[in-house]
């Protein structure tokens, strides 16, 4: 059974050249260390932020939130100014501001064919609009950078860090805590869900040479620890394969996967699929991807036609159903603008997946939980 906690939380704020250390107190949930996989929330354990007697600590995401979000702070980030008075609108309606010299697209809903009945929601700040297909449910950015602009201009290593600086100067205290959590997940839990979903399907994988391609691949550091991660006997049959946007950030990893035996290929995911031959596949991963991706359907049909008959595609993006999302607005850390162009729940992305001849084989409630910012999904050709 679960009892509830008044627990102690210290964090280091960054004050000019100094940092200063806050105190506050939040509710916990105390629970024996062999229930880490419950879905009530992020397991701490013994953290040095954290101090109560006991085996263990749960602090929920959206508790943590809550306490965490300041009446005051209601702009949005990444520096545009948002405009919350917009009107229902349909796929025809694509607005440009001029004055920011950004390239963009129009885009309609990405599950539907031609142009359907649309909500825009008060999300984004200008210019980006974010809308909603009303037949669908799914939520998009109408009006995404041009792939031209994502190689250099959007690209992902400068966007995260505009995003990053924003978010810390908005929220310091929330963003230092954040980011100690994140630490504590990594380097003391040892918990990398991505990681640990690829190493199952790699090791389960029966094919003599196992080729294994990450969509968005950035820096290769996920298929670098792969490998180093794997058994020998199975390492030395995986050849890593990246498909990478940023031209700099797929020059890194290129450099990292050729000493691995594999390569990665600078070119837009819709491009870089077209370089393989058809079921060449035996994992493809989708990490943090698919949310990017401005065209997610055809890159979807031709991952397919490029897996083997028993491959897998493994897909982690945030959930716009999670709890989060709803208690913070627009200040969920799901939304980057303007690089976050799709917004799945489990059914849109399920509607996604079948759209594109595929099919769920796994997704459990822990891999969709609502407490939790992102979903997982593993997916086969039908």
């Amino acid at each position: 059974m679960l009892q509830l906690h008044i627990c102690r939380v210290s964090a280091s704020i960054p004050t000019g050249n100094r940092s200063r250390r806050v105190s506050f107190f939040l509710p916990a949930y105390s629970a024996a260390e062999s229930a880490l996989a419950s879905p009530i929330g992020l397991p701490i354990g013994r953290s040095p932020i954290v101090s109560r007697a006991g085996s263990g600590i749960w602090l929920p995401r959206p508790v943590l939130d809550a306490f965490l979000t300041f009446p005051s702070q209601r702009s949005c980030y990444s520096g545009w100014s948002a405009d919350s008075s917009r009107a229902a609108g349909t796929g025809s309606d694509c607005r440009h501001e001029e004055s920011t010299n950004v390239q963009t697209a129009c885009r309609i809903s990405p599950l539907l064919d031609t142009p359907g009945d649309e909500l825009e929601l008060p999300y984004a700040p200008a210019p980006w609009v974010l809308k909603q297909c009303a037949r669908t449910g799914i939520v998009f950015l109408a009006n995404p950078p041009a792939y031209e602009a994502l190689s250099e201009d959007f690209a992902y290593e400068l966007t995260f860090k505009k995003e990053s600086a924003a978010r810390k100067q908005a929220e310091p205290v929330r963003y230092a805590f954040s980011t100690a959590l994140k630490r504590l997940r990594g380097r003391v839990l040892k918990r990398n869900k991505t990681l640990h979903l690829l190493r199952g399907l790699i090791e389960a994988s029966e094919s003599g040479s196992i080729n294994v391609l990450d969509i968005g691949c950035g820096w290769g550091e996920l298929l670098e620890n792969l490998l180093h991660s794997l058994p020998a006997r199975v390492a030395g049959r995986c050849i890593p394969h990246g498909i990478e946007i940023s031209r700099k950030l797929a020059g890194l990893s290129d450099a990292k996967l050729r000493r691995l035996r594999g390569r990665c290929i600078h070119a837009s995911a819709q491009d870089g699929i077209r370089e393989f031959n058809d079921r060449y596949f035996d994992v493809i991963v989708m990490a943090s991807y698919l949310e990017h991706e401005a065209n997610p359907l055809p890159v979807l049909e031709g991952c397919r036609d490029r897996l083997k008959s028993d491959g897998s595609i493994l897909i982690k993006v945030p959930n716009f159903a999670c709890l989060n999302r709803k208690l913070r607005g627009a200040k969920w850390c799901g939304f980057r603008w303007p690089d976050h162009v799709n917004y799945f729940t489990p059914v849109t992305l399920q509607a996604m997946l079948e759209k594109a001849g595929l099919e769920i084989v796994r997704m459990t409630v822990l891999d969709r939980n609502p407490l939790s910012d992102n979903m997982y999904a593993v997916a086969r050709r039908r």
